[in-house]
């Protein structure tokens, strides 16, 4: 198999139709062997009907879903698992990433393959936001610009979950133990050879935007918190400082004591306090330091890879 489209989907009945047509044209015309994955993400329409109705016509489609709604990072990754090919597109269905720029990514993977340099994911990247609402622009560039200082990955703003990658890429997403896998954020993480397409994107075909304002915060949340455990470094390090400045406040205050003396009983109370404290958010953050390492582990991803030129 050359080449496999992931499409996660959750109540698109009005344009999944419409989709799969523009994604099947697309494939035909690459000349490739293909495969179009739609993930159920639970859809309460009649979403999985119609795509099976569609596959009864196109063999290349395979249709697997969840029960109850899951989530888009969890159907997109599940898609990677059942996928076959070579190079593996993910897109979603409401079409305001157009499928036909597929085939301008098969074209780069076909000229880097000529070249120096070995690309693994070409990742599209919006030119602008002119089809999204005032909040929306808002908040996406809020959540590029908090996740990137909060976790410390070079990811390129309004980055699309429109995407091909080769098999290897796929498979090293996959084997990754973690639960909450943000493609947006992990891509870049693994430290392959990504080449950024900047596309035009288009209104929803039909429907409405699944992305509420509780899942936008849930995904902000998931980005900051599951992807690395540079927050618990943070506070690691804010425990750290505060018990300085409290251990600090303890000599200041036995000094003026020493010097000016105090009502009896204030200075032994106030050493007390702060000396405790201060041993309590020290420890707090040594033991942050440790589990933040222990995360790390248990996250497994792979080493970066040396490329030699």
């Amino acid at each position: 198999m050359e080449l496999s489209v992931v499409i996660p989907a959750f109540n698109e009945s009005e344009v999944i139709r419409q989709t799969l047509d523009r994604v099947i044209n697309v494939c035909k015309s690459s000349g490739k062997t293909y495969e179009i994955i739609v993930v159920d993400d639970g859809s309460t329409d009649t979403t999985r009907e119609i795509v099976s109705e569609i596959k009864s016509v196109h063999r290349e489609i395979r249709i697997a879903g969840y029960e109850e709604n899951m989530g888009h990072a969890i159907a997109l990754v599940s898609g990677l698992k059942l996928s076959l090919g070579e190079l593996v597109v993910t897109i979603d269905a409401d079409l305001q990433d157009p499928p036909e720029y597929i085939l301008t990514m098969l074209q780069m993977f076909a000229q880097s393959s000529s070249s120096i340099k070995d690309l693994s994911v070409v990742q599209t990247v919006r030119s602008d936001r002119v089809s999204d609402s005032y909040f929306k622009r808002t908040s996406a560039s809020a959540y590029y610009f908090i996740i990137k200082k909060m976790t410390g990955v070079k990811i390129r703003p309004h980055s699309a979950d429109f995407r091909m990658m080769k098999r290897q890429v796929v498979n090293d997403i996959v084997a990754l133990p973690e639960k909450n896998k943000i493609l947006r954020l992990l891509i870049p993480a693994l430290g392959v050879k990504i080449d950024y397409l900047e596309i035009r994107r288009d209104e929803r075909a039909a429907g409405k935007t699944k992305y509420s304002i509780k899942k936008m915060l849930s995904l902000a949340l998931d980005s900051m918190v599951s992807f690395n455990f540079r927050p618990l470094r943070f506070l690691s390090v804010l425990s750290l400082i505060l018990a300085i400045v409290m251990l600090l406040l303890s000599v200041f205050f036995f000094i003026m004591y020493i010097l000016y003396g105090a009502v009896p009983g204030w200075t032994s109370i106030v050493l007390l306090v702060l000396s405790s404290n201060s041993f309590v958010v020290f420890t707090l953050g040594v033991l942050g330091e440790y589990l933040g390492r222990s995360y790390e582990i248990l996250q497994g991803r792979p080493q970066r890879k040396i490329q030699e030129f």
